[in-house]
Parts: structure tokens; sequence; C-alpha cells
């Protein structure tokens, strides 16, 4: 099993978890606007909520705890292998978003871009699965490798109920590119 530079060693009930699809990568993103770079260079990260749950003792074996979750944490986390399983799609649909449109959520610091996934054993229909982002101009160690934006996936997982997801959208070299530039992002008012 290929080993992560980013995350540390994950092992859950004896079995050692890949998360070498999730190690941070680049992201080109063209830009129309002759004052930007061209293209935009992203620098994103996954966070490991698009691997685990929320921990709950009366559901969760405490083996499943994330190592690096505190006893303490607020937030405390478990593997999740219906999550780990989808989060196999993020790659592929960040490298999508310079030709997306990106969706606000109701926290404005958060965006959504969602697949449909084919039904999977007795589901009917197609499911959807959002993945949550946040995006801003790089600093420290992204900037000084080149890059001029951050991208974190914070989330995603198939919800079992509707996602509250505004309609308003925006074209993701747009969203990268006001970004840059340091300008506030407001949904279309129509």
């Amino acid at each position: 099993m290929p080993l992560s530079l980013y995350w540390p060693p994950l092992v859950v009930a004896g079995q050692s978890i890949a998360l070498d699809h999730l190690e941070p990568h680049g992201l080109d993103c063209p830009t129309t606007d002759a004052g930007l770079p061209n293209p935009l260079r992203i620098n994103v990260v996954y966070g490991d909520h698009t691997f685990s749950e929320g921990y709950d003792p009366a559901r969760h074996a405490p083996d499943f705890l994330l190592p690096w979750t505190s006893p303490t944490s607020r937030d405390k986390r478990t593997f999740s292998a219906a999550r780990h399983a989808l989060s196999h799609n993020l790659p592929a649909m960040v490298r999508v978003l310079p030709t997306a449109r990106v969706n606000f959520t109701s926290e404005e610091r958060n965006y959504v871009y969602s697949i449909l996934l084919p039904p999977a054993g007795e589901e009917v229909g197609e499911q959807r699965y959002p993945m949550f982002f946040q995006i801003k101009r790089a600093n420290g160690a992204a900037a000084a490798l080149g890059h001029h934006l951050e991208l974190h996936v914070v989330s995603a997982y198939q919800p079992d109920r509707p996602i509250a997801v505004r309609r308003e959208a925006i074209r993701f070299i747009v969203l990268a590119s006001k970004v840059h530039r340091g300008e506030r992002v407001q949904p279309f008012r129509r």
C-alpha cells in the first residue's frame, strides 16, 4: 500500500487505510483577466472530514477514532468506510473545477460542487455527492512554492437528506479571480 507523505499512518481495527489519493496537489486555473497570473496556481489540500464522521460512542468502537483526534476534542472523528470509498472521487472533482460552476452555501465562507453518482446496491436513482470547500489567497509555504491560492476541501459525504445549498452559483474561474484580487464574493441578486 502506498504511503501518504501528508497524512500520518491510519490503522483502523488492525487494517491500514490508504490516504495517498488525498495528498495535496496543484491545480492550474486559467484566467481571462490580463491583470492576473495565467494560470492561477492553486494548492489543494483535503480535510479529514472527507473520510470520517462525527464520533458517537453508542455507534462507534473507540479503535475507529482517528489517532490525531484528541480525547478532549469537541470534534471527535471516527473513520467512515463509506466516506473513504467516496473520497476517491475528490481529485477528479477538483480537476474539473476550472470548467465548473459552484454554489454558495449558507455558510458564506464555504462553496459546494457536487456530482451525481450512479445508483449503488438497492438505491433507486442517482445520488448527489457534494464536495464542500474554502478558497483563499495563498500565504506561507504555499505562496513560497509559487501558489497564488489555497483550496481546502473541508468535507464531502453522501447526505441522507437534502443539503442547504443556495441556488446562486458562480463560475469557479470567476471565484478564483475575485479571491486572488481580494474582492468580496457575493451571490448574484436577481
